[in-house]
Order: structure tokens, then C-alpha cells, then sequence
């Protein structure tokens, strides 16, 4: 029972050959030594790291009672070995288990709002360690900087990676003027308050609201676009001769919001807005 245990825990020299076997890229077990040494270079202590099957959509390194799981393999990014990749993921998570001192409450949050909260605490926590061991912004910075081929999961995604590369350097830009204002807020304040959860609770939640403000708004208008599309057919295939005017027939059925679109819109917008001139 023990060998099997041995065995499954990857620690027998058996379980750690079928593993080579079975997987490509660079291996954790090639890489968990070199990885142990570099932490403990850096912070001066030992962290526990195991290897996570990582063959999922989804799968994202994690800490938990304070041991590391990392990917059992990974691949080059761009130019960043494989080597490259499990440093930036192991120093990470270090820097979340040397500088957390407190989880963030989740009560009353949704995942969406304890997502965006975690963005900027990834980058808190980077921030304090990148300030005592400066290699680690441009590590993290190399992999920030890759653009990845091929469409997003969703049109927001690449903002949000793009804002990430904001938060580690202070000289990129997003070209979003909101987006922006967030990254010049967190630049301003985190040197006095690198300390404080609270600080990436404040921004994240205003990251969120951004969002969802924008999310409602492209909502808003989508209504208003159909509602005014629709009012166009009608306007079309009303007819003066019947006796009912198409002024007198819309006047009082096309709200003052949708009337303000019409009035920015093209011919759709022309026609609509005859309802109620």
C-alpha cells in the first residue's frame, strides 16, 4: 500500500518515469529541484510544491494550506521556456503566500466582482515582490507582453490582458481611457499602500463597475437599435390614404429615448423620427 501511495504521489523513481513518457513539454519532475532552489534563493525559505494534472480547459496553478500546485508540464511561450514559464508561476504564488496576510472576504460579492479583485491583487502582491527582487517584473513582464494568436473567448479578454501588462509596467498604456484612469489610480497609490488588501478590493470592485456599466450600456442600446428597426418597418408600411397619419399613428408610441437614437441614426433614424415631428 505504501509503494502504491509512493507511486500515485509521484514520489517513486517509477511513477516520475511513466509521467516523462505520457508527457511532453518541460516536466515539473525535470524542473521541481531547480524551482525549489530559486525560491528559496529568494525569499530564503522552503515552499512546498507539488505537480497538478493540468490536461483541462481552465486549469490555473493554485496555492492551498500552503502548498504550490503547479502544471505536471507546460510549454514554451513565445520565446519564454518552459523553465521561464514554472518560475513566473512558482514565484507568483510565492509572492501570495509571503505577502497575503488575510483573505478577501467574498461575502456579499459575486465571482465576476472577487475576479476583478484578484486581478489587482495578482498585481499588489507582484508589485511587492518585483520591489525587492527586481528580476521578477521583467519575468512577468515577458510573459504580459506576448499577444496570444487567434480569437479571444470573449472581446473583453484582451483589454484585460492588456491591463494586466499596465498594472507590471507603469509605462504601457491600454488606449482605453477608462481603463487607463484604473491603472494610473493603482500606480499612484500601491507604493503607500502595497500592504493593504483593501486597496485591491477598491479597485477591482471599480474595475467590475466599469465593466458592467459598459455591459448594460451595449445592452441599452442594442434595445434601442431593435426598437427603432422596428418602428422603421412600421413607418414603411404605414399608409397616409387609410386616414390615420403616420405622425398622429406613432406620436404617442415611440418613447423620448428611443426618439434621441433616431435622431443620431442614419435613415432608420430619419424615418422613425417622422412619427414625432
Amino acid at each position: 500500500l505504501d509503494n502504491l501511495v509512493r507511486y500515485f504521489s509521484l514520489e517513486s523513481a517509477d511513477s516520475k518515469k511513466m509521467l516523462q513518457k505520457e508527457r511532453r513539454g518541460t516536466l515539473f519532475v525535470d524542473t521541481q529541484r531547480k524551482l525549489n532552489f530559486y525560491l528559496r534563493a529568494l525569499w530564503g525559505r522552503d515552499f512546498f510544491l507539488r505537480p497538478t494534472a493540468a490536461d483541462h480547459e481552465g486549469f490555473k496553478p493554485y496555492f492551498k494550506d500552503h502548498v504550490i500546485h503547479l502544471p505536471d508540464a507546460v510549454d514554451a511561450i513565445g520565446t519564454v521556456s518552459g523553465l521561464e514559464v514554472y518560475r513566473a508561476q512558482a514565484a507568483h504564488l510565492a509572492a501570495h503566500l509571503s505577502y497575503t496576510t488575510s483573505a478577501i472576504s467574498s461575502e456579499g460579492l459575486s465571482p465576476a466582482q472577487m475576479f476583478f479583485i484578484g486581478l489587482i491583487e495578482d498585481a499588489r502582491v507582484e508589485y511587492k515582490a518585483a520591489n525587492k527582487f527586481p528580476g521578477l517584473k521583467k519575468l512577468w513582464g515577458s510573459l504580459l507582453a506576448i499577444d496570444h494568436e487567434g480569437a479571444a473567448e470573449h472581446p473583453t479578454l484582451r483589454l484585460l490582458e492588456r491591463l494586466a501588462h499596465c498594472l507590471n509596467d507603469v509605462t504601457i498604456r491600454t488606449d482605453d481611457a477608462r481603463f487607463d484612469g484604473i491603472v494610473a489610480r493603482f500606480h499612484a497609490g500601491i507604493d503607500a499602500q502595497q500592504d493593504e488588501h483593501r486597496f485591491s478590493r477598491e479597485l477591482g470592485l471599480e474595475l467590475f463597475q466599469l465593466l458592467a456599466d459598459r455591459k448594460e450600456e451595449r445592452r441599452r442600446m442594442r434595445t434601442l437599435l431593435e426598437r427603432t428597426a422596428a418602428l422603421e418597418a412600421e413607418v414603411l408600411a404605414a399608409s397616409e390614404p387609410e386616414g390615420r397619419p403616420i405622425r398622429r399613428l406613432y406620436r404617442d408610441r415611440m418613447p423620448e429615448e428611443v426618439a434621441s437614437l433616431a435622431r443620431a441614426l442614419g435613415t432608420a433614424g430619419r424615418l422613425a423620427l417622422l412619427a414625432v415631428q
